[in-house]
């Protein structure tokens, strides 16, 4: 589209060539650019370490047919009979390595049950350790427990006879606070001894003070009836006499 637009600019103008020079331009560009790519591609091949063995796979077919093509039939021949020998003593090398590996795989399966047993004895003894170890640190957390609980018990012993000293010496202020009581409570019994006789006389002067107010009642009554007829016997007297006059 680009290129279009840009034609269609320059195509009634004196510079109708620049379009396709400039797309020419630009291929050379890009072939340039593919060229060294190629180039920076053979020479990393080239100079790449396994290029060596690279070659010598590609061309070693073709030496070999160079080199059998320039000899003789004898030789052909022995190189024969020679490559036979190598393959018999191959094939007896073979044999033999065979024979090692079985013998390799046995003792690979010997070592193999040997390490099996290993690693389950290094496990028993692992456990055995991991139980050693629990046991001695719970022989350790028992034994700090006991000492704990040897010291909380001597503690609260000593607590124990200390309050019993304490309760020893209240017990004595008690004693004595008993007799002072039993004492002050003769004193009182006896002193209510006292009081009972005390209040058995006042009863008595009770009753008799009773008895005496009554008796002090009815000479009262005495008393005011015999002034009632003084006076009533004066008024009388009184009127007597002023009459007789």
């Amino acid at each position: 589209m680009q290129k279009a637009v840009v034609g269609l600019f320059f195509k009634n103008t004196d510079f109708n060539i620049i379009p396709k020079a400039l797309n020419q331009w630009k291929e050379w560009v890009k072939s340039r650019k593919r060229a060294k790519e190629n180039a920076r591609y053979i020479l990393n091949c080239l100079n790449h370490p396994l290029t060596v063995y690279f070659k010598r796979w590609k061309y070693e077919r073709a030496d070999s047919e160079k080199v059998l093509d320039r000899l003789s039939k004898k030789q052909l021949i022995d190189k024969i009979v020679a490559d036979e020998n190598l393959i018999g003593s191959s094939k007896s090398r073979i044999q033999r390595m065979d024979q090692a590996i079985d013998h390799l795989n046995i003792q690979r399966d010997n070592l193999l049950e040997h390490f099996i047993k290993g690693q389950k004895l290094a496990l028993a003894k692992v456990n055995n350790n991991y139980l050693a170890t629990v046991f001695r640190a719970f022989a350790r957390w028992k034994k700090f427990c006991q000492h704990g609980e040897q010291a909380e018990l001597s503690e609260q012993l000593g607590r124990t006879n200390q309050m019993i000293g304490e309760l020893s010496t209240h017990v004595n202020k008690l004693e004595g606070i008993n007799k002072n009581l039993l004492v002050e409570n003769e004193e009182l019994r006896s002193a209510a001894l006292d009081g009972i006789e005390i209040a058995k006389a006042v009863q008595d002067l009770t009753k008799e003070r009773e008895q005496l107010s009554t008796d002090l009642q009815d000479r009262a009554a005495t008393i005011k009836k015999l002034i009632d007829d003084n006076n009533n016997l004066s008024l009388r007297l009184s009127i007597a006499q002023k009459e007789g006059t």
